[in-house]
């Protein structure tokens, strides 16, 4: 995939495949690159929530808490409105016994992701509220507007695995398998 995105990159004569190729490189565990390539791609948008979302959370899966929550902070001063920034940053408030902070960014992400349609990450919000059902509820609302979408019972298997629900959790990703 990487030798692909390369040539993509390659042939465009831009950069606008490189925070795609921080997304492989994310995946394969490759942290290190996945950051040098969103960096790459703050460089052509330096506005663009995504890349500072994403850089914290390699820098989170580093274990380098501090300057996840640097680029969580930086992403939000510029962009107010991407739901993962804020959703991260209470994850990651939450570990370090912030809870009040936490809370305020889970709200924060309850008033940005309100449409099932469009729907990122509230059901992780709400499950970082302990509002297991309610998130539960609006995983199925998600997966009723797009029942074709595979990626939609990954999202809900890993919120039942998040809640301790190996089983359901193990169904909900066979069925995302089984869509391919």
């Amino acid at each position: 995939a990487i030798k692909e995105i390369n040539k993509a990159i390659e042939k465009s004569g831009d950069n606008r495949f490189v925070g795609h190729r921080g997304d492989i490189h994310r995946g394969a565990g490759m942290y290190q690159q996945a950051i040098d390539d969103y960096k790459l791609n703050l460089e052509e948008d330096p506005s663009e929530g995504y890349s500072y979302y994403a850089i914290g959370w390699c820098y989170s899966l580093l274990g380098d808490d501090t300057t996840a929550m640097e680029y969580y902070n930086q992403g939000i001063d510029i962009d107010k409105t991407y739901p993962y920034l804020f959703q991260n940053r209470a994850d990651l408030f939450k570990k370090l016994g912030r809870n009040e902070d936490a809370v305020a960014d889970y709200e924060r992400v309850l008033e940005l992701d309100n449409d099932p349609a469009g729907s990122l990450c509230r059901h992780f919000a709400l499950l970082g509220l302990g509002r297991n059902d309610e998130a539960l509820e609006w995983m199925e609302k998600i997966i009723e507007v797009e029942p074709n979408d595979h990626g939609n019972y990954y999202d809900k298997a890993c919120l039942l695995a998040r809640m301790g629900r190996s089983d359901d959790a193990l169904k909900a990703l066979r069925t995302a398998f089984e869509m391919g």
